[in-house]
């Protein structure tokens, strides 16, 4: 499992550039030193939250987006347990549909799968 400082530092890193900032420019934002900025983005800083407060102002959004960090979709099984997690915080109608989604494209995969085991016969 990657460690969390470095996960948060790659979201801070990727939140920036998106800005188009420098870690001079965030750091100026933030009131934190651009080395600083810098040493959190290496993920070498056990930074509070208060400091995550500080960066998201300086970004211009919110402390969640900075949690908000993409799925890593290689690992199959953290995958499954974090939809598991959505699909138990969703109202029924969503569950629903994402019961639909997944039984159709399931059945869809399997036709696909058959039709070319027949192809190769």
């Amino acid at each position: 499992m990657a460690d969390i400082r470095k996960q948060i530092g790659d979201r801070i890193r990727d939140l920036r550039k998106k800005k188009g900032l420098s870690q001079e420019e965030l750091g100026w934002k933030a009131k934190l030193h651009y080395t600083y900025i810098g040493g959190i983005e290496r993920g070498e800083k056990n930074v509070s939250i208060i400091t995550l407060s500080k960066i998201a102002k300086g970004l211009g959004i919110s402390v969640n987006e900075i949690f908000n960090i993409p799925m890593d979709i290689k690992d199959p099984d953290k995958l499954r347990a974090s939809l598991v997690k959505e699909i138990n915080q969703s109202d029924p109608e969503i569950v629903r549909l994402v019961f639909n989604l997944t039984r159709e494209l399931n059945r869809l995969k399997f036709q696909v799968t058959s039709g070319k085991e027949r192809e190769r016969k």
